[in-house]
């Protein structure tokens, strides 16, 4: 294998297609960049148990552009010269082989520990807010929906209130500043012409906005969030009061998963730093998971892991409201009391407050009506789910438990996992697979595997005799599975 970047080498889904191989050559380029990328998929594999070797032609290591394989071959030499080096001059890997991240390098200074009194005296205020009620200078906010729901526009008012010190939505106080949109999914034409029509929307002139809103236009240049560092410190502090990104996925590094609570943290481990860095409120549009999201809580709306909701301090959600061109927009703070629900209409090109509509209609939430017929489904499905465990090697994915129960969605599977948490039936576990990855998984406790199930959820999960079904039915009856 040649190496020309060290993205994806901690990701499974990469390393499982070294299963089962003899061993792996790394060769990676005649420059830093180049090594770094070697080294650290040499690491990864090593770590994961595969025979892997280090290599490089014999050229001269430089800072940037240096010479790979290609030019050594090109020069006349053979596969079997190539083998015959890395059997000679290749050195084995191990998992210790990869370069610390700038996290971990030596020299950087210790975390600085301060008396309660000296935090106090130094931070006698909280941040100024930039959106009242939502996010303050430095922090940072999502706000999420489906797509195509309109988002972008919602996005683009808020960005020209700041600049033109106007109330969003009529509603949020906001502290006037310059404001910078990275946008990399429309083309050029495409959002001049979108903040042309939300200016005069909004009755602001163009001069107010021609030089204090500032667009980075990535459509057709691509870069991931830390391809953006360069860009990020050549911003004063407190050159922009605001950043918007637009849209949060197209940043992802390449062979990371928005799945990943791991990759999710270090995504907005990076949007913290450029906040902290730039003083400028950041607020990333970002999509919401598929299906309906009527019946999800605030925060787990939104593609992708739980870290993604967690990490920042305002999550904005904007909802199908019961009414077809209204939604409701709902928030999850860190910094500012509770904020209420709104329902919003959609007057192009304007999101405006709809105050005739009731926020609590949210299309798909379920009336108080339906909460029996929905616990009775949460107690179906997990009498499904631990019958199904009963038969499988345990620890065990919800994902492999919702196939083997066949219960309709992974929404209905995770709930009806967490009822059996909750009547102590199923524990948190880790699975180790066969190249030594740890996955999330589940497992059963000694209640979960001795109580019986009744009858209606498919007899004796153990497939015993018709006298011990009626034990386990009998144990039902007068105890109660849930």
């Amino acid at each position: 294998m040649v190496i020309t970047s060290g993205a994806g080498c901690e990701n499974p889904k990469h390393l499982d297609a070294f299963i089962g191989v003899g061993g792996a050559t790394v060769i990676g380029d005649c420059d830093r960049p180049g090594q770094k990328a070697a080294k650290a998929w040499a690491a990864a594999l090593a770590k994961n148990g595969i025979n892997a070797r280090l290599w490089h032609p014999p050229y001269e290591i430089q800072e940037d552009g240096g010479r790979d394989v290609r030019d050594w071959l090109a020069e006349g030499h053979t596969f079997a010269e190539l083998q015959r080096e890395v059997a000679e001059n290749g050195e084995a890997a191990t998992a210790a082989d990869a370069e610390p991240s700038s996290s971990e390098k030596p020299g950087r200074p210790p975390a600085q520990i301060l008396t309660f009194g000296e935090l106090a005296a130094q931070h006698r205020e909280l941040r100024p807010p930039v959106i009242e009620g939502m996010i303050r200078e430095g922090e940072t906010a999502n706000i999420v929906s489906n797509s195509k729901r309109g988002k972008s526009w919602l996005a683009l008012g808020l960005a020209l209130s700041v600049v033109n010190n106007e109330r969003w939505l009529g509603r949020y106080a906001v502290r006037q500043g310059r404001v910078l949109l990275i946008d990399n999914e429309l083309h050029p034409e495409t959002i001049a012409y979108r903040v042309n029509k939300v200016a005069s929307a909004m009755a602001v002139p163009m001069g107010n906005i021609s030089d204090d809103f500032r667009i980075v236009n990535l459509r057709g240049d691509q870069r991931s969030l830390r391809e953006l560092a360069t860009t990020f410190e050549s911003i004063e502090a407190g050159e922009y009061r605001l950043v918007i990104i637009d849209a949060k996925y197209r940043l992802m590094e390449p062979g990371t998963d928005e799945n990943s609570n791991a990759d999710e943290t270090q995504f907005y481990n990076w949007v913290d730093a450029f906040a902290s860095q730039t003083r400028s409120a950041f607020v990333l549009i970002h999509h919401a998971s598929k299906g309906d999201q009527g019946g999800k809580s605030i925060i787990d709306i939104g593609a992708g892991a739980g870290a993604q909701s967690r990490a920042v301090d305002a999550h904005v959600t904007l909802r199908q409201h019961e009414q077809d061109d209204a939604a409701v927009m709902e928030a999850a703070v860190r910094s500012f009391p509770p904020l209420a629900p709104i329902a919003l209409r959609w007057a192009p090109p304007l999101w405006i407050v709809a105050d005739d509509q009731d926020p609590g209609r949210v299309r798909g939430r379920k009336a108080p009506r339906d909460d029996k017929q929905a616990a009775d489904r949460v107690e179906d499905d997990a009498l499904k789910a631990l019958t199904a465990m009963r038969t499988m090697p345990l620890p065990e994915s919800i994902s492999q438990i919702r196939g083997a129960a066949k219960i309709p969605s992974l929404d209905r599977a995770k709930a009806a996992v967490g009822h059996l948490k909750a009547e102590g039936y199923v524990v948190d576990a880790l699975k180790i697979a066969a190249n030594g990855q740890r996955y999330d998984a589940l497992d059963l406790t000694a209640k979960g595997r001795d109580e019986g199930v009744d009858e209606g959820a498919g007899g004796d999960a153990h497939g015993g005799t018709e006298q011990g079904s009626d034990r386990a039915s009998e144990t039902t009856q007068e105890e109660g599975l849930f």
